[in-house]
């Protein structure tokens, strides 16, 4: 997923954010943490997939 933010917080704790979930951060201990996490949080909002009504089309 190339449309998610991933970046290193000053606590030291890795954060992942996503124009999908405007306003949402997931973090981690690690990379991978919060990216299973951002990952998690996106199939949970949209179950059926990357709808296209989801993303603004028809």
């Amino acid at each position: 997923m190339r449309d998610i933010i991933l970046y290193c917080t000053e606590e030291g704790l890795w954060a992942a954010e996503t124009m999908k979930l405007p306003g949402y951060t997931a973090y981690g201990r690690t990379e991978e943490e919060a990216m299973r996490r951002i990952k998690d949080a996106i199939t949970m909002y949209f179950p059926c997939g990357e709808c296209k009504e989801a993303e603004g089309g028809h």
